[in-house]
């Protein structure tokens, strides 16, 4: 029997991990220097690397690492402790959000990646070296940059990211104690009625900015989400008693929906023979926010701001709440009431008051 390498075996808090030393022996010949009650070079051997397994959870510990079978294999093989980074832990768990979540919310955790690398000022340093005043910090920087309901939204995300870290023995310890993390609702902003009529009429005189202009007044009149809109066909569109509508699942959620498709939104459809011109949801964006400027309606101009104002439109007009649910594709009316409860309020006032004469 020929030659085969000592493996040693790791084992701490349940978990196994073996690693092949750099010595190899025959089998026969291993059992029996083991065997032996005299003193031998495999004996010496061995016990020169228990000193050094020990040296090795002495560095780990004092230098406030996380003790696992991992990385006491990480220190054996490289020669002393392998720094996880804040990097490392982006990439890793991203790479586990990419495979389970939507496009969507995974190009957010992108946008939270780039702020948090941004505040830091470093995106290789040691995860063990960030600490709860940092995230305060962070927090704090949030604030002057975005409104507080998006500046807890992108907080708490990162905390979701940390918890990965604490979860798999990145950390020890859970650096987000004590922070409490806004819950305030943002207010809903939508387009009036003459604001969208304001962007239907007005030339911005580059076929581009048209274009968008006409797929965020598209969103406007059907409530489509970008992704849905981009995945629209032709066939999609239904008419019952000369209403157009569109009946499907949602790509976001999977979760079918009706909307009727209002009569600016059609005029948009008709104009493209019913294949509309879509480009990503970045540059879509990105030119609402000129078509918001030259237009001057004084608002930020976003694709969802589309949703939100056929939502608005639908409810100020009376429409019931269940109904607006079940066009939009939530997954309950508790989502919609919840969203916009300020303006069930105001549509409830206006139809008692105009009902009973007030």
């Amino acid at each position: 029997m020929g030659y085969a390498p000592i493996e040693l075996s790791i084992i701490i808090n349940g978990k196994r991990c073996f690693i092949n030393l750099p010595r190899k022996e025959k089998p026969e010949v291993y059992k029996r220097l083991i065997a032996s009650k005299q003193t031998n070079q495999l004996k010496e051997y061995i016990a020169l690397q228990m000193a050094s397994i020990n040296t090795a959870i002495t560095d780990i510990l004092s230098s406030g690492h996380i003790l696992t079978s991992d990385t006491l294999r990480d220190y054996i093989q490289n020669g002393g402790i392998k720094l996880y980074t804040l990097s490392d832990l982006f990439t890793e768990y991203l790479s586990v959000l990419e495979q389970k979540d939507n496009l969507e919310n995974y190009q957010k955790y992108i946008v939270l990646q780039n702020d948090f690398y941004s505040f830091i000022g470093d995106k290789n340093k040691p995860l063990v070296n960030i600490t709860n005043a940092d995230i305060r910090g962070f927090y704090g920087y949030l604030n002057k940059q975005y409104k507080a309901s998006t500046a807890g939204g992108k907080l708490a995300r990162l905390k979701c990211v940390f918890r990965y870290a604490y979860d798999n023995n990145k950390i020890s310890i859970n650096i987000f104690n004590g922070i409490k993390i806004s819950k305030q609702k943002p207010s809903i902003e939508y387009l009036t009625e003459e604001e969208v009529h304001t962007l239907i009429t007005k030339d911005f005189g580059i076929d581009r900015l048209n274009k968008v202009r006409d797929l965020f007044i598209f969103q406007c009149g059907s409530g489509l989400s970008y992704s849905d809109m981009a995945h629209l066909s032709p066939t999609d569109i239904q008419m019952d008693n000369g209403v157009a509508y569109i009946h499907k699942c949602r790509q976001k959620t999977n979760i079918d929906f009706t909307a009727v498709i209002l009569g600016f939104a059609m005029d948009v459809l008709e104009k493209y023979n019913y294949s509309l011109p879509v480009l990503s949801n970045q540059k879509m964006n990105a030119y609402l926010g000129e078509i918001g400027i030259l237009s001057g309606i004084g608002k930020r101009l976003h694709s969802h701001l589309g949703r939100k104002t056929y939502a608005s439109y639908l409810l100020n007009k009376g429409v019931n709440i269940s109904v607006v649910s079940k066009a939009l594709g939530h997954a309950n009316t508790l989502i919609t009431q919840s969203t916009y409860a300020h303006m069930l309020t105001s549509t409830i006032v206006d139809s008692i008051s105009s009902t009973v004469g007030i």
